[in-house]
């Protein structure tokens, strides 16, 4: 306990408080992440004809694409401010004309290589698919 603490608690008590249990808050109470809150929603999915897509526990589907990274553009971009939508597009298009060729056609092979071993493998998402 901080020494701040102790005075703030004797000066409550010196004012008259006679117990040291924490008063009662009157804040909402947290429901995220709860397991019940998944199994209601579920029901409530189910009781609307909502149909759940299920996924696989690694689905290259639902991760960001790796097969050409904005990130360098965006890095030189970031904390600009522009005026209007002309001047953001005129400065994106600069950027991406200074990405390499090679980088692109790289690019464009790996994203190729993937969707091959995704059609060999029946779009089955396993580490040995991916590897």
């Amino acid at each position: 306990m901080t020494l701040k603490t102790v005075y703030v608690w004797f000066k409550k008590f010196s004012a008259g408080r006679e117990r040291g249990e924490d008063e009662h808050w009157s804040v909402r109470p947290t429901t995220a992440n709860t397991a019940y809150r998944y199994k209601w929603i579920e029901v409530v999915f189910a009781s609307t004809c909502v149909t759940e897509l299920s996924h696989p526990l690694y689905s290259p589907d639902l991760s960001p694409l790796d097969f050409f990274q904005f990130h360098k553009p965006k890095i030189t971009l970031k904390g600009q401010r522009f005026t209007d939508i002309m001047h953001i597009q005129a400065a994106a298009t600069k950027e991406l004309k200074d990405v390499p060729l090679e980088e692109f056609s790289r690019a464009f092979d790996d994203l190729y290589t993937h969707c091959q071993r995704c059609i060999v493998y029946n779009w089955d998402y396993g580490p040995s698919a991916l590897s």
